[in-house]
Parts: C-alpha cells; sequence; structure tokens
C-alpha cells in the first residue's frame, strides 16, 4: 500500500470535524507523517509499569536479556513505547517473549516516513539537493519570485492534506489556525520559522490604537531542515501563528484537522507586529513573566502575495 494511503486511512480514523479524537490517535497519524526507523537505527524500549519509567537499550545483550526477565516476571500487563533517535514513539498492544534480537529488531521498522516521491515531487527535490543561490540573490538584486504553489491532496470535513511548494526567498506571512491541529513535515529543502502562541489577558475596552493589538508569546524562531521531525501546533499551544521564510527551494506537507472553514469560524487571519510605540515587551500572566513578547494586528497581506494551486503528480488516495 501507498505511504500516501496508509497516511490518509490513519488520518480518516483519528481525526474528526472536531480536530483528532485522541492524543494516541494523534500520534498515530505524526508516526505515519515522520517514519519511525530503518534498520541501522536501534531503539530503545521505555517499561511505563514502574513508579519510574525503565530503559532498555535493545542494542546491548544484557539489556535485552533484562528486558525478558521484566516480562517474564512481571504479572501485571506491561505497556511499552518503542523510542528512537526522532523522539517519535509508539505503543506495542503485545509482545512476544519468544522473539530473539533481531527478530525484535526487525519489529521496530516501522512505515517509511513521506518522502517527496510519495508525493510526486522527487525531480523538485532532486534539484533542490544540488542548489545554490542565485548570483543576482547574493547581490541583493531585487528579483521577481515565482509563486508560492498550493498542491491539494484530499479535503473532508475532518482534516485536509497538501504541500505548500515554496520557492527561495518567498514567505508566508504571519497566520493563525483557529480552532485547529497540525502536523507539518519539511519534505525538502530549508526554510525560516516563526511561531507565537496568544497570552490571555484582559485588553483595554477602548477603541485606541493599543486595542487593535494582542500580545503573542515567542514559541520558535529558528531553520528548519529536511529532513526534519514533523511538527503539531494545537489551537491554543505549540506556535498556532506562524510564518515561513523559504532559505531554498522547499516543500512543506500539511494535515489540518478540522480544515478551514469560514462558515464554522475557521478562516485564515493574516498578522504583524503592531507598529505602536507604547506597547510592553514583558508581560506577566498568572505569575508567570513572558519576555519576548510581540503585539500582533491584522492586516491584508500586499498585492504580490499570491498563492497559486499547483496539481498533484502522486499517487491517487482511494477515499
Amino acid at each position: 500500500m501507498p505511504a500516501i494511503q496508509k497516511l490518509y486511512n490513519a488520518c480518516k480514523v483519528s481525526l474528526s470535524p472536531n480536530g483528532p479524537v485522541s492524543e494516541d490517535a494523534l500520534e498515530k497519524v505524526r508516526a505515519l507523517l515522520v517514519g519511525f526507523y530503518s534498520l541501522n537505527q536501534v531503539p530503545t524500549i521505555k517499561v511505563l509499569n514502574h513508579s519510574e519509567p525503565c530503559y532498555y537499550d535493545l542494542s546491548d545483550v544484557d539489556h535485552f536479556t533484562a528486558l525478558k526477565l521484566v516480562l517474564l516476571f512481571t504479572i501485571r500487563p506491561i505497556e511499552f513505547v518503542f523510542t528512537g533517535i526522532m523522539d517519535v514513539s509508539f505503543k506495542l498492544k503485545s509482545f512476544d517473549c519468544s522473539k530473539d534480537y533481531e527478530e525484535l529488531r526487525t519489529s521496530c521498522v516501522a512505515i517509511d516516513k513521506i518522502k517527496p516521491s510519495d508525493v510526486g515531487l522527487e525531480q523538485e527535490a532532486q534539484l533542490v539537493r544540488s542548489w545554490t543561490r542565485p548570483v543576482n540573490d547574493r547581490n541583493g538584486s531585487h528579483r521577481s519570485l515565482p509563486p508560492i504553489k498550493y498542491i491539494h491532496i484530499h479535503e473532508c470535513d475532518s482534516f485536509s492534506m497538501g504541500i505548500f511548494c515554496m520557492p527561495s526567498s518567498s514567505i508566508i506571512p504571519l497566520h493563525n489556525h483557529p480552532g485547529m491541529t497540525v502536523l507539518s513535515k519539511l519534505l525538502y529543502g530549508s526554510m525560516q520559522v516563526k511561531s507565537y502562541d496568544w497570552l490571555d489577558v484582559p485588553l483595554p475596552s477602548n477603541k485606541s490604537e493599543d486595542a487593535v493589538a494582542r500580545p503573542a508569546k515567542l514559541v520558535k524562531d529558528g531553520v528548519m531542515t529536511a529532513p526534519s521531525r514533523t511538527t503539531t501546533l494545537y489551537p491554543t499551544s505549540g506556535g498556532n501563528i506562524h510564518c515561513f521564510r523559504a532559505i531554498t527551494p522547499c516543500a512543506l506537507f500539511d494535515i489540518l484537522s478540522p480544515p478551514y472553514s469560514s462558515e464554522d469560524g475557521r478562516h485564515c487571519t493574516y498578522f504583524r507586529r503592531s507598529l505602536g510605540g507604547n506597547l510592553p515587551c514583558t508581560i506577566e500572566v498568572d505569575g508567570v513573566a513572558f519576555s519576548e513578547v510581540a503585539w500582533l494586528e491584522e492586516f491584508q497581506p500586499p498585492d504580490d502575495f499570491v498563492i497559486q494551486r499547483g496539481q498533484y503528480k502522486g499517487r491517487a488516495i482511494k477515499a
């Protein structure tokens, strides 16, 4: 079964019109999106039924033997989590003590991660691997950028799947995802990511210039380069308001649950830092001081910000 079909099937049962049905269900989708391990990456087992979690390194024969003893002499059912170098985990429903070491390692190899080739973007990814910045970019010369493209894969009441293909130096301004959970994976390239979450503080009731801006705490400000971990943002945490600037040509795979819907009050709003000069940079909320506070106000992106529809060339999904 194609990887994109497996991902769709997981989304169908794990995501609802109200978002993920549970955190475990969300983890299943995240796991399929990012992939777990390859055979040359030795995982660790974490046994959760102790007062403190116990870790067993499966590359260590003594650890492996100790784990089998725990399994043999523990009366209660044991819950396991396999963890790998990507900090992704999944729960194992059962465990066969008769499996030898190599069989156990093989059982830890999960579904391949979503790759550019799974969604028809292998040629673009190959070009990025040998990409060099154009001379006029290095000299700071102005040039017109190709448009950002959005490749639509699927949308229903519960979730949407799609890919943003961004040329180098292109920008998607700060925007929100109201009431939505979003899984994102960078398929190829590098991008600068900046994200915020709203701070819950009383706002002035007057209609002054400052009243149109809301305070937000900085969640992330850094570079993301493929291959990378899947990122997750939630309705009120994880960096629900974010912006991207492409360093190289790049492609970002997105799963939104539920999807944008103006009828249901989930429309995309763009923001910028407020131009007001009397806004504090530090705010205290419930006794906790937040520095690096940004005051954000709504705005309309410039006319040259255009996202065109791209053609999906990957394997078709059977809904």
